[in-house]
């Protein structure tokens, strides 16, 4: 199977629960039931991050691969986000974590121009 991928900007002012739609539409049929909480679990974080701490349009990029699903989220801020130590009465500070739990592999690409690119891959069998 070849890689089958989706490419959508995402408004800023609801711009997780739009990210979640997308990856519902996008993933559901191609993926287990599992393999989507997931998705759109990594994709929640991802771009709420994007909206919290980036700057200017968010895309997100689908894709699924053979052995595995990518996920990644681009925006024009130049900060670039780590997991940060769990503090347990904090409000935040847990969507990396939770990421990197749940994905194979995780990190960021600086974009050419500024801005960054946020990836996962998880594994297809959620």
């Amino acid at each position: 199977m070849s890689a089958v991928t989706k490419v959508a900007q995402v408004s800023r002012l609801d711009a997780p629960r739009a990210a979640r739609e997308q990856a519902r539409s996008f993933f559901d049929g191609r993926v287990p039931t599992t393999a989507l909480h997931d998705v759109q679990l990594v994709v929640s974080e991802l771009v709420t991050n994007a909206m919290v701490h980036g700057d200017g349009a968010i895309v997100l990029h689908l894709a699924v691969e053979p052995d595995h699903i990518v996920v990644a989220v681009a925006d024009e801020g130049d900060g670039r986000p780590f997991v940060r130590a769990l503090q347990g009465d904090a409000l935040g500070g847990r969507g990396l974590a939770m990421v990197s739990l749940l994905a194979r592999a995780w990190g960021v690409r600086p974009q050419p121009g500024g801005g960054k690119v946020v990836w996962c891959a998880l594994s297809v069998s959620g």
